[in-house]
């Protein structure tokens, strides 16, 4: 009786650690299989952050670029209404030559 006893205890024994093993198994697989889906997270992530630094990127060039040329005209505006003065004062000057 005890070596049939044995027997089903043996056999109890190695169905539990079986099962035990199997569930470790799956238990590894669900770690990992998690592991590389925050991998891929990650990685979208940086590579949603990279784009986004790109599409600044670019932005911030344009606007130096639209305030470089507003510049620019700004000064060749300033340029022209300076000369308009010159050429103000200059007949003022002629003008008031004139009257003397």
């Amino acid at each position: 009786m005890l070596a049939s006893t044995n027997e089903y205890l043996q056999e109890a024994a190695e169905t539990i650690f079986r099962m035990s093993a199997d569930d470790l198994i799956r238990k590894r697989c669900r770690e990992r299989e998690e592991y590389y889906q925050d991998l891929r997270n990650y990685e979208r992530a940086i590579a949603e952050k990279d784009e986004k630094i790109q599409r600044d990127r670019i932005e911030h060039e344009q606007d130096k670029r639209n305030y470089e040329r507003k510049i620019e005209e700004d000064k060749r505006n300033y340029e022209r209404q300076i000369e308009q003065l010159r050429a103000e004062i200059e007949a003022l000057k002629a003008q008031n030559q004139q009257e003397i």
